[in-house]
């Protein structure tokens, strides 16, 4: 999960339960995609701060979770019908293929 989250984060914008929920992580500041460096530190933050990284979100104005306000990223409410556009999927299914690939010839 430490390099699949960031991998979908920078490239879709979330992780398929983001998706779902119709919700995005982003930058803070101008509310772009975070790119892999950011994705992967917000990941890694939020690997080492835990499930209590969530009791910020009752604690900030803008409702933050601790991982997301260290890292820089918020994460919006994305009411838009294009927001899944096909090519970040496609980016997606580029990239979990290859895990794929990667983990099967490793564990052989």
């Amino acid at each position: 999960m430490l390099i699949i989250d960031p991998l979908l984060v920078s490239f879709s914008g979330g992780t398929p339960g983001h998706h779902l929920r119709h919700i995005m992580v982003v930058k803070h500041s101008g509310h772009a995609k975070l790119g892999i460096l950011q994705s992967l530190i917000q990941s890694l933050l939020k690997a080492i701060t835990d499930w209590w990284s969530f009791v910020f979100v009752l604690m900030t104005k803008g409702h933050q979770a601790l991982h997301d306000l260290l890292a820089g990223s918020v994460v919006v409410l994305n009411n838009r019908k294009d927001y899944l556009d096909t090519s970040s999927w496609r980016s997606v299914s580029r990239i979990a293929t290859t895990i794929t690939i990667l983990h099967h010839s490793t564990s052989s």
